[in-house]
C-alpha cells in the first residue's frame, strides 16, 4: 500500500458528514406535555417549545429509530399527525440529505417534498434539524428521559385539564404496552 503524502486521499473524501439529526414535529403546544407523552411511549429526547408546536429532538437519529419513533408518537397522539424530519444518509437512494416523513396513527403517509417543508419552518427549527444547535440550549427545553413515568402521567393530567383532546396521561397503542 502506499503512502499518500500530499492528503489526495482526505481531498477526494469530502468534507465530513454531519451527525444524523432526527426532529419530530408534533401538534402539541408545549414542550412539557410532548416530554411527558415521550417518556410514557418511551421514547427519549428533549422537547422543545416553537411556534409551529413542541417539536421533539430525538436522541437516536438513526433511521429505523426515527421511524419507530415517528410510528410510535402518531399512535400515542390518537387522530394527530407527526411530521418527522431527518437530516443523515438514507437507505433509499435517491432521498436528499434531508428526508421528510409524515406520520398518522402509527401509520407513514405522503410526505412534502423537504425543500417545502424546509422553507416553511421557523428559524429555531431549521436550527435545530439543519445548524446543530442542542436542544438543551433553548428555553424551555424539556428532557423526556429526565422524567419518571408517574411524573409524566402527572403533566399530561393536568395538561389534559387545560385543554380538551390531550391524553390523560395514558398511553395510546404500540406493541410495548
Amino acid at each position: 500500500m502506499s503512502e499518500d503524502p500530499a492528503g489526495w486521499d482526505a481531498m477526494w473524501a469530502g468534507p465530513p458528514q454531519p451527525e444524523p439529526r432526527a426532529l419530530i414535529l408534533t401538534p402539541m403546544p408545549l414542550a412539557a406535555p410532548a416530554a411527558a407523552l415521550c417518556a410514557i411511549a418511551h421514547v427519549a429526547g428533549v422537547a422543545v417549545p416553537s411556534p409551529v408546536g413542541a417539536v421533539l429532538v430525538l436522541d437516536d437519529a438513526e433511521e429505523q429509530s426515527a421511524h419507530d419513533a415517528g410510528r410510535t408518537l402518531s399512535t400515542a397522539m390518537v387522530g394527530a399527525a407527526v411530521v418527522l424530519l431527518r437530516r443523515g444518509p438514507s437507505e433509499d437512494p435517491a432521498a436528499a440529505d434531508v428526508q421528510v416523513y409524515h406520520y398518522q396513527r402509527g401509520m407513514r403517509t405522503p410526505a412534502s417534498a423537504p425543500g417545502l417543508v424546509l422553507a416553511n419552518l421557523p428559524v429555531e427549527v431549521e436550527d435545530l434539524l439543519l445548524a446543530g444547535l442542542d436542544a438543551r440550549d433553548v428555553t424551555g427545553a424539556v428532557d423526556a428521559t429526565a422524567l419518571s413515568e408517574e411524573a409524566a402521567a402527572r403533566i399530561l393530567d393536568v395538561a389534559a385539564s387545560a385543554a380538551p383532546g390531550m391524553p390523560h396521561g395514558e398511553y395510546h397503542g404500540g406493541d410495548d404496552t
